[in-house]
C-alpha cells in the first residue's frame, strides 16, 4: 500500500510539474498568437494526472490510521496544488 502511494505521489508531482510549466509559460505569453496551446498542455496535464488526483485521496482516506495528519497532508499537496492552478487559470 505504501508503494502504490508513492507511486501516485510522485505520478502527481510529475503531472503538476507539466502543468506549473504550461501555466506560468501561458501567463508570461497570454497576449501572442498561438498561447490557448499552452492551455491545451494544462488540460493534458490534468488529464495525464487524473490517476493520481483520484488515487491519492482513496489511499489517503484507507491509510488515515496508519500515518499522521502530517504526512497526509503531504501526500494531498499535488492535489490541492493542481486544483488552485486549475481554479486560477479556467475559473
Amino acid at each position: 500500500m505504501k508503494i502504490a502511494h508513492w507511486l501516485l505521489f510522485l505520478w502527481g508531482c510529475l503531472a503538476l510539474s507539466a502543468i506549473s510549466y504550461y501555466a506560468f509559460t501561458w501567463l508570461q505569453n497570454s497576449s501572442m498568437p498561438g498561447s490557448n496551446e499552452l492551455l491545451a498542455g494544462v488540460a493534458t496535464g490534468f488529464l495525464h494526472g487524473l490517476p493520481s488526483w483520484l488515487g491519492l485521496p482513496v489511499l489517503t482516506y484507507l491509510n488515515r490510521k496508519e500515518i499522521s495528519i502530517k504526512q497526509n497532508a503531504f501526500f494531498l499537496l499535488p492535489l490541492l496544488v493542481a486544483l488552485s492552478v486549475f481554479g486560477f487559470i479556467f475559473l
